[in-house]
């Protein structure tokens, strides 16, 4: 045996030891910590992404938007052009019974109009839709279509490709012209009581009608507070100020706005902030988190081996806390799956509160997920 070649064999069995030690470390930290996310979670469906659309009515109830084709142009070998027509169906699921039927006045009038899915929209109540159809008008006007969930009470407008339509509250829309000075507020149950209006000021009295029964919006984003890293930032907004962009012919986004009120929420150590939301009620906040777990072990392993390479450990996770920041606490975690170059391969995505702000839903290997929250601990 060459003359220190024992000792090598130790130090690399030694190097080997602390590697498979680090792995089980920071599989321990993980899989012993409270709460799993599939484990307090249920599955409602397998989602086909390239076709399906989905959107909570209720905290049971979701309307399924199925295309089958989409609108567009086919050429034959003559170069031929011939339209083709949106074909599809929307479906009703109730995930109480676990039952599913065909809402067939609705998946009519989609077929017969058309629709750009992207454009597929439900009222802050989830009792009307709102849509763009695939017609096309010689001077570049577009149509949109309106209607309850269940296909009846249709009715439709031109509008500018320019022009913004917001639901005002589930019975108006609020269409606001791109060329010309004018608000229109149309009405979903009787066309005869749209209102127009010439001037953004003369639409001020039902946007601050509105303003009233909705008086503020909260926003969360990622933040570094005082140059620290790791935080989120709470933002309260008065929705009459919004209004007043959108009138004036802004985009009513928070960060072209001074909250009237900022808080900032401390992340849980390795974390990111991918997206955050407030409840429909306005009294909890949703964050979904990209985490990196660094362990003491890992750090050591670094410091005495430095050409060493050990992946930290990376989780998707859900958190929750009142909107003040307070109370913050964990849903659930995934460990992120990552590929041979490091790469995550699946992680959540389309979190979101369900009506009524007592459950959230989100996507995992194309399966959507239901689960309870509370701000409660």
């Amino acid at each position: 045996m060459e003359p220190g070649s024992k000792g090598r064999r130790i130090r690399r069995a030694g190097i080997g030891f602390a590697i498979g030690a680090l792995f089980l470390a920071a599989y321990w930290v993980v899989s012993s910590r409270e709460r799993r996310l599939m484990e307090v979670a249920r599955p409602i469906k397998t989602v086909e992404a390239s076709s399906e659309k989905y959107f909570w009515l209720s905290g049971h109830q979701l309307l399924l938007l199925d295309t089958q084709q989409e609108a567009g142009v086919s050429y034959d070998t003559y170069d031929n052009r011939t339209p083709v027509s949106w074909q599809g169906f929307a479906d009703l699921l109730d995930t109480t019974t676990h039952t599913q039927k065909r809402l067939t006045e609705l998946t009519r009038l989609l077929n017969h109009t058309g629709v750009k899915t992207d454009t597929f929209h439900l009222s802050p109540d989830g009792g009307t839709v709102m849509w763009q159809d695939t017609s096309r008008h010689e001077d570049g006007r577009i149509s949109l279509c309106m209607a309850r969930s269940d296909g009846t009470h249709y009715r439709h407008w031109t509008s500018s490709a320019d022009d913004r339509a917001y639901y005002l509250d589930p019975r108006h829309i609020l269409q606001i012209s791109a060329s010309e000075p004018e608000v229109i507020v149309r009405d979903m149950a009787d066309a005869a009581q749209d209102r127009k209006f010439a001037c953004a000021q003369q639409a001020r009295t039902i946007v601050a009608e509105d303003s009233a029964v909705h008086p503020i919006a909260i926003g969360v984003s990622a933040s570094d507070a005082h140059g620290k890293r790791g935080c989120a930032e709470i933002g309260t907004y008065r929705t009459d100020e919004g209004m007043a962009r959108m009138l004036a012919g802004e985009e009513p986004v928070s960060a072209l706005m001074q909250p009237n009120r900022k808080q900032t929420v401390q992340l849980p150590a390795g974390a990111t902030l991918q997206e955050g939301a407030a409840s429909p009620e306005l009294d909890a906040i949703l964050y979904h988190l990209h985490r990196v777990h660094n362990s003491l072990l890992r750090t050591w392993l670094h410091r005495i081996l430095p050409t060493s390479v050990v992946e930290a450990l990376n989780t998707d996770e859900l958190w929750i806390s009142r909107t003040d920041g307070s109370a913050l606490h964990e849903i659930g975690f995934l460990p992120i799956e990552t590929s041979g170059g490091g790469t995550p391969t699946y992680s959540l995505t389309e979190v979101q509160w369900l009506p009524g702000g007592k459950q959230i839903s989100f996507l995992y290997h194309d399966t959507l997920y239901v689960t309870s929250v509370t701000t409660q601990r």
